[in-house]
Order: C-alpha cells, then structure tokens, then sequence
C-alpha cells in the first residue's frame, strides 16, 4: 500500500519537480504527513465504476507546499498544473484542493501496485496447481476497494475473502503466534529445497556445460531435494538428506556446502533455475556426515551426525551473511 503513496509523490514531482517536492516533504513535515492521511483515505474509498468518475477524489495541498512551489517556479500552481502533460486529468482550483481523475488515479497510482500483487497471486496458483481454492486478503491494503474488485475479477475461480479489520489481522495473527505458537500446524512450502552437492559427470548423460573439476576429476553440481514446492510441513518436522556426504578432502575436519530452493519440482542440476539461499559448515567431521533440516518453524534449523561415531558435528547454517 506504501508503493500507492510512493506513486502520488513521484506524481506531484512530475507536476511540480521532482526536488522541489523532495525539499517540501523535508521541510514540512507535519504538511507531508497530512498529505500521506489523505492518501490513505483515498486508497480505501477508490474504486472501479461510474461513481468515481462522476466525483474525482480531491488533495488539498498544504499551504507551506503552495507557497513554496510557487516561489520556485515563479508562476501560481493552478497554471503549472493546466500546462503540464496532466492537464486533461488534473485541475487545481482556487483553495488549493488538487482535483485528479479516476483514470490517472488508477493509471498511475493503483495499477503499477496491484499488477504486481495479480503477478505474484498467478505465480503462487500457478505452482500449487489448483490446491488453492480460497484467497485470503489481510493487510492495510486489503481494505482498499481497488484491490479488492481488481482481484476478484482477476481470479474469478478461487473465493475471496476479506478479514475483519483487515489492516490489523497480521498484527494480532504475529501477536497470537508468539503467545501460542501451536495455533500453526503446519506450513506449506513456497519452493523446493535442498543442498547443492558433487558427483562424478557421466559423459552423454550429464549437460557439458556444468562440467567442472574437482582434484582433476570431472564432476557436475546437482541439486539433492529435501523439501518439495507445495508440500505440508509440519512444525518442527524435520527431513533427512537420503546420501552420506563426504568432504572433497579426505580427512578434512570441516566442510561447506550451499542450500537452494527452486521453483521447479525436481530439479536435477544446479543451474539458473537454482537460488542459493544460505551456506552451512560442518565441523568436528570424522569421516562423513548425515544431515537433517527443519523447514517447519519460522526459519530453517539444521543437524549433522558423523556416520561412524554417531556423534552430533557442528552445523552452522549461514542465512544472512555472504554467500
């Protein structure tokens, strides 16, 4: 919803210049945030239809803003207003209340925003493959009339539901979970995961294009799936890596290796369709390792068990730092 707000700022800078709209939000403060309230009560009433034709929403511009644009520009703001590219859309009466179509509301303001969220919406659908019936729409935004119509007619096959109190159902959901963390039974996963390994490369088999050498042996990066696109996990479900790994060194007492996810259901290779996505180092190593991940809680947890000893090693999965 924030992205509607960025937009009607970076509209006021192409009437009225871009810096000179930057230094009005730095020395009018209060000004600027009367101006983002009036935006947010624009954003739940605005919608499709006659009716916002017929009634343009109105902004008033701040006086501190009047006073300052027009000394820059050395001309009133209703003529700065007529002879920009706006001015079949726009109009500026006496009092300073700026008058703007639904067209360039929509155009300019809205669309930009909600084409990104029916982008990502169709991805999610696309990937679960009609496992989703319901749309849950929660969040501040969720309460603008725009959004709502625009995805409803987007996604005509799948029931939309709008929270009560919208703009406060992630608050209390965040709120709730950290009271009772068993209200989540489960989560499902939004990629496929897994770590990024070496094996030997099987000549007619194996692409010649993810070749590589490893102590002058051709091997191939593959990708060893833990988790799948769409699966259900539970909380504090925990998956094991079917094969030993061995470090590329024999006898080393630590190693390193990548996790990924892709969108894919069983990706194959490490390749432009994996994302890595963290690094985890095993230390106290005695011979192999076995590693278990949990993808069920908040964030990925990981245990390795050396093979023959079958003593816990060190695992340490870097999420965040330098991949």
């Amino acid at each position: 919803g924030n992205k509607v707000n960025d937009n009607f700022f970076k509209f006021l800078g192409s009437l009225f210049g871009h810096s000179v709209i930057k230094e009005c939000e730095e020395r009018y403060r209060s000004d600027f945030l009367d101006l983002q309230k009036e935006i947010e009560v624009m954003k739940r009433k605005f919608g499709k239809g006659d009716y916002m034709y017929n009634s343009p929403p109105k902004f008033q511009i701040p006086y501190m803003y009047q006073t300052f644009i027009k000394e820059h520009h050395e001309m009133e703001l209703k003529a700065i207003v007529a002879n920009s590219e706006f001015s079949q859309d726009a109009f500026l009466s006496d009092n300073g209340k700026l008058k703007l179509s639904a067209k360039l509301i929509e155009t300019l303001l809205f669309n930009p925003v909600v084409n990104c969220i029916k982008q990502e919406t169709e991805n999610v659908l696309h990937e679960l493959r009609g496992q989703i019936q319901d749309i849950m729409m929660v969040g501040g935004f969720s309460e603008s009339e725009f959004v709502y119509q625009t995805i409803k007619e987007s996604f005509p096959r799948t029931k939309l539901l709008r929270a009560n109190e919208a703009g406060l159902a992630v608050l209390k959901g965040a709120v709730l979970y950290g009271h009772s963390p068993g209200v989540i039974s489960s989560r499902r996963c939004a990629f496929t995961y897994g770590v990024g390994l070496y094996r030997v490369f099987l000549k007619g088999h194996d692409p010649e294009d993810l070749k590589c050498k490893i102590q002058g042996e051709d091997n191939i990066p593959v990708f060893v799936k833990m988790v799948t696109v769409g699966d259900e996990v539970g909380i504090g479900e925990t998956f094991d890596l079917d094969e030993e790994i061995f470090p590329v060194k024999k006898d080393a007492p630590q190693m390193s290796f990548k996790i990924y996810r892709s969108a894919l259901d069983n990706p194959v290779y490490i390749d432009e369709s994996s994302i890595q996505i963290g690094k985890l180092t095993v230390k106290n190593i005695t011979s192999s390792v076995r590693i278990s991940l949990c993808f069920g809680l908040t964030q990925i947890t990981v245990m390795a068990v050396n093979t023959d000893t079958k003593e816990n090693a060190i695992a340490e999965l870097d999420l965040l730092g330098e991949l």
